[in-house]
């Protein structure tokens, strides 16, 4: 038996008035509070205890053994990103993809505290079990994002991808979560028009012009958020929609703007261009 396990005869205090399940709640809030701050191995429950004002057996009442509180941090988190996973595998394609980034960006955030603890020591896998069950994701999230048999390029895309989530939640987690929330998927969902390496401007193009149902903001990437349009990379390559028309889609912008039902704003919105694509055509 170690310092950090309960043993046979080992005396349990009782809980007092805020009864055994606030205990549990304030043990797990102080320690991925220690665990961040000294981390894992560092923070033994006999200090816990102490910042907590209870016994190390009142610690041991609720958690066997020092990796349970790793267990009982992690759980929740990844059963929220596993949730979100076969959610989105029940959602039919590319819709999906909008789906899953929605949903994992949700549970980062509302597991914020636990990825800052991560970031700082790894040991929150120490436990085998859960760690298994994080190391399946990935492979889950690049079949919904580009399928089991897309090539190497974009199943690296489909994780560089999923990168911008979990890296923005970290790098600025002091922003208030709603307008976080909005700016990473303003980010992501930029990235998201252009498709995998392997995808064409002339093969069917995803549509996510889309409102949040939790926001005001529609949705319309073409590029940087700031720029309202297309970027030049330093190779001189354009990046966000097609430069270009095909024959059937010249005439659909031109019958739109005719019409006058439709400005130009929408035909872009239509077509997945820019507004001045529309307007290169339109004259």
């Amino acid at each position: 038996m170690t310092d950090d396990t309960l043993g046979p005869g080992t005396a349990i205090a009782v809980d007092g008035v805020e009864g055994a399940e606030g205990t549990r709640d304030r043990i797990l809030a102080e320690a991925i509070e220690m665990f961040t701050r000294h981390g894992y191995h560092r923070t033994t429950l006999r200090l816990l205890a102490d910042r907590l004002g209870i016994t190390k057996a009142a610690i041991l009442y609720h958690f066997p053994a020092k990796d349970r509180i790793i267990v009982a941090l992690m759980d929740p988190f990844v059963v929220a990103i596993e949730e979100a996973i076969e959610h989105a595998a029940a959602i039919p394609f590319p819709d999906s993809r909008r789906v899953l980034l929605d949903g994992i960006l949700d549970a980062y955030l509302a597991n914020q505290q636990l990825l800052l603890m991560a970031r700082t020591d790894a040991s929150i896998f120490t436990h085998e079990e859960t760690y298994q069950r994080f190391m399946r994701m990935p492979g889950r999230v690049i079949e919904i994002m580009v399928g089991p048999d897309a090539p190497l390029e974009d199943k690296v895309w489909a994780v560089q991808l999923m990168g911008t989530l979990g890296d923005s939640v970290l790098f600025f987690g002091d922003a208030p979560k709603a307008e976080l929330r909005e700016a990473i998927l303003q980010g992501t969902l930029r990235l998201l028009v252009d498709g995998p390496p392997s995808h064409t401007p002339e093969g069917p193009r995803i549509d996510i012009t889309w409102q949040d149902p939790r926001l005001t903001t529609s949705y319309e990437p073409t590029g940087p958020p700031h720029t309202g349009g297309v970027e030049r990379l330093g190779s001189g390559r354009r990046v966000g929609r097609p430069r270009a028309l095909s024959g059937e889609r010249i005439e659909r912008a031109k019958e739109m703007y005719a019409s006058g039902a439709h400005n130009v704003d929408a035909i872009a919105a239509e077509l997945g261009v820019s507004r001045a694509t529309v307007y290169r055509y339109l004259n």
